[in-house]
């Protein structure tokens, strides 16, 4: 999780399309409640979002601060929403707004049980905007245990804002060690409170790298970057964690982490893979057989 005494302002930032309107992620941001302060309190690491609005550098000001409606959960405070604005993107208006955040479903017993990962959408302009969707962005896996592995990896819209590609890295994608921390994409679709998932990508594709190599089944992060064209029927989502096996002068070896973009085309609930990218490989001397990668795919735009 974040420290307490930063608030790591601009975490994530997302512009719409004429740049006038400027959102700004800031997830270890504390926040007061009257309860908190009932309590003597404080909610940490809620997290807020800040809208700014401007056209030139030096008119730019804070049109409104977003946080979500779900807070204090149970009898401690400290425990509802959290890593609120570890992402957040804005359609191409700038009138709508998805925010990453880590919500509570249930009381925990420990300090991340219950958390999973969630989605809010606003809607609104200047100083006013509404909360009117949220839904979940992610089932984490056994081994996700920092409230950090609990939050959305990467949102996208289309330019109208009514398709969103959700990635979250650290979900199971099947049974087995190998499949931990494979990841997972889900496509929703939606306009104000009516949001809808109507498909999902998993990191399961098993595609060949000439010469004669071969992406493990182990690689990893699938989702942790995710990028819709302005129609949003074609999506490409980076995979930075996957590895590559291959031959290098008879001698069997790993590149980990070399990373990859698969590259889907899809409507709806309906999407298929055109194929992926990856960066050249560079086998130097004296040769390894285990050496690390570039991740490719750790971002995208």
């Amino acid at each position: 999780c974040f420290p307490v005494t930063i608030d790591v302002f601009g975490w994530d930032v997302s512009f719409n399309k004429k740049g006038n309107v400027l959102a700004i992620g800031s997830p270890g941001r504390d926040v007061y409640l009257d309860l908190a302060i009932q309590f003597g309190q404080i909610q940490d690491e809620i997290g807020k979002v800040y809208i700014y609005t401007g056209e030139k550098l030096s008119d730019w000001s804070v049109a409104a601060v977003i946080t979500g409606e779900d807070y204090a959960i149970g009898s401690n405070p400290k425990y509802g929403v959290q890593n609120f604005g570890s992402k957040a993107v804005l359609d191409d208006s700038g009138n709508i707004l998805a925010v990453a955040a880590s919500k509570l479903l249930t009381n925990p017993s420990l300090a991340n049980s219950g958390l999973t990962p969630w989605v809010y959408i606003f809607t609104g302009s200047g100083k006013n905007w509404k909360q009117t969707a949220g839904f979940s962005g992610g089932s984490p896996s056994s081994s996700s245990s920092a409230i950090s592995q609990i939050v959305p990896d990467s949102l996208s819209f289309n330019a109208a804002g009514n398709v969103l590609a959700v990635g979250y890295r650290f979900e199971p994608a099947g049974n087995g060690a190998n499949y931990a921390d494979l990841g997972r994409v889900r496509i929703y679709t939606g306009l104000n409170q009516n949001w809808l998932k109507v498909a999902e990508i998993t990191g399961l594709d098993q595609v060949s790298l000439p010469p004669g190599g071969s992406l493990t089944t182990t690689g990893k992060f699938f989702g942790k970057s995710v990028s819709l064209n302005s129609v949003g029927d074609l999506l490409a989502i980076g995979e930075p964690g996957r590895s590559f096996k291959g031959v290098h002068q008879g001698t069997p070896y790993t590149q980990l982490e070399r990373g990859i973009v698969h590259i889907y085309s899809g409507n709806q609930n309906s999407w298929s893979s055109l194929g992926w990218l990856t960066g050249e490989l560079k086998i130097t001397e004296p040769f390894s057989n285990t050496f690390g990668g570039d991740s490719i795919g750790l971002s995208l735009s």
